[in-house]
């Protein structure tokens, strides 16, 4: 019974050891398992911009709603309670009545309403489409500017190392009497050089870790694997591009749904000289007398100032949306070319950065190993060490400007949407 209870406790502790390791294990390992997929997600649940283009999106549907309605007949209660005095008597008049109303034909204005409603909820859903846009490039942005300047910062804290190990060195030789004083007071600058880079970097990446916190209420992982613009799937010439850009720019298409409200901007102002009719009723009581009128109204407008001056003003909005989406055209056009050259020459640049930094690291490797065997004096050792930080700076600044000008080539193309980037 003994041996039965201690290999019964045995085991039990066993597995709430394991058990306990385990979701240790799989806190840390959703603590470093974050992408740029789930951040961005993380960026759309919790920004106020993305939270206030949402509810701006719900207003066109109310505005289509709101258009619908006038084509439905409209029933209303209404009351009255009078009280009429004179020198000789009083008199109270009461009425109650039940009111409908149902335009049989305005000249199409109803419909044309509702038309202009529906293409403003089109618009009012690629604007979204134009904001969402423009939180994820910037999410995308901020994610990676946190692990390129992390690894920016990684580069500078072990040249600082190796700076301070310089000068103690530099130091020693100088007390012994083996250098002069020059050898030493350069690698105490190199050294001091470090640290303000360093410290530079460092609030840099602080400042950048609040904004990340912001958004998933936690600091990024220490150790952060290097960003490239893999995950993002560009068109294979400028021509691809251009007809995706076509096709899903919301700028342009905000421009061209402006362009048909304004063409039924002006068959609304025309259907204002159109005759109107309604079928109408009355049923209620009037003193206690019940009245009941139920008939036809109609309306013909002959003459008005009002309705030539609303004409000539939707003629020319008319005209404006055309010169607008002209415009749009235009400045898409450009755009797209411009973006695929800064594209294509980021990632020629970002190759010979790789090229340049690998070559440099090689170089600072073999001083290092010949500076330790005291076959090369500091001077030599510094400047290979320095070369080395600017082609890793050089390097990480391409990289930037790749993810950057990538991001801003997909946003005009408008490749960036929920469904198509978030996974």
């Amino acid at each position: 019974m003994k041996n039965f209870l201690k290999t019964f406790f045995y085991a039990f502790f066993a597995c709430i050891g394991f058990l306990s390791a385990s979701a240790a294990m799989a806190w840390a390992g959703g603590a470093k398992s974050i992408n740029i997929y789930s951040f961005v997600k993380k960026v759309l649940q919790n920004s106020e911009q993305a939270k206030i283009a949402r509810l701006d999106r719900r207003n066109g549907q109310y505005e289509i709603a709101l258009a619908k309605s006038k084509l439905s007949p409209s029933l209303s209660l209404t009351g009255s309670l009078q009280k009429q005095s004179t020198p000789h008597q009083e008199k109270v008049f009461k009425a109650n009545k039940i009111q409908f109303l149902f335009t049989l034909f305005d000249g199409g204005k109803s419909q044309q309403q509702l038309d202009v409603a529906v293409l403003n909820a089109e618009k009012i859903k690629n604007t979204y489409r134009k904001n969402i846009s423009d939180i994820i490039v910037r999410a995308a942005k901020l994610y990676c500017a946190i692990r390129i300047d992390a690894k920016l910062l990684q580069s500078y804290e072990q040249a600082a190392r190796r700076a301070k190990k310089s000068m103690d060195k530099e130091k020693i030789r100088f007390d012994s009497g083996l250098v002069d004083e020059s050898r030493y007071l350069a690698a105490s600058s190199a050294f001091y050089k470090s640290q303000v880079l360093l410290q530079q970097t460092q609030t840099t990446v602080d400042n950048l870790d609040r904004q990340y916190f912001h958004y998933v209420d936690r600091r990024p992982p220490k150790v952060l694997p290097l960003p490239t613009a893999g995950f993002l799937v560009v068109p294979k010439n400028l021509e691809q591009a251009k007809k995706r850009a076509l096709e899903n720019n919301a700028g342009l298409r905000i421009a061209k749904l402006d362009l048909e409200m304004a063409q039924k901007g002006i068959s609304i102002a025309r259907s204002r000289r159109a005759p109107s009719v309604a079928l109408q009723g009355n049923y209620g009581y009037q003193d206690s007398a019940l009245q009941t009128v139920f008939g036809v109204s109609y309306t013909f407008p002959l003459a008005s100032d009002a309705n030539a001056v609303a004409v000539r003003k939707a003629l020319l909005n008319y005209h404006k949306a055309r010169q607008a989406l002209q415009e749009v055209q235009w400045n898409l056009s450009n755009t797209i070319i411009s973006n695929w050259r800064n594209y294509n020459t980021s990632k020629l640049a970002i190759h010979s950065f790789k090229l340049a930094r690998d070559a440099s690291r090689r170089i600072l490797e073999e001083q290092t190993v010949r500076y330790n065997m005291g076959q090369i004096d500091a001077m030599v050792y510094l400047k290979a060490q320095q070369d080395f930080l600017s082609a890793q700076k050089d390097y990480l600044q391409g990289l930037s400007t790749y993810i950057d000008t990538t991001l801003s080539l997909l946003a005009v193309i408008g490749d960036l949407t929920e469904k198509s980037f978030v996974q």
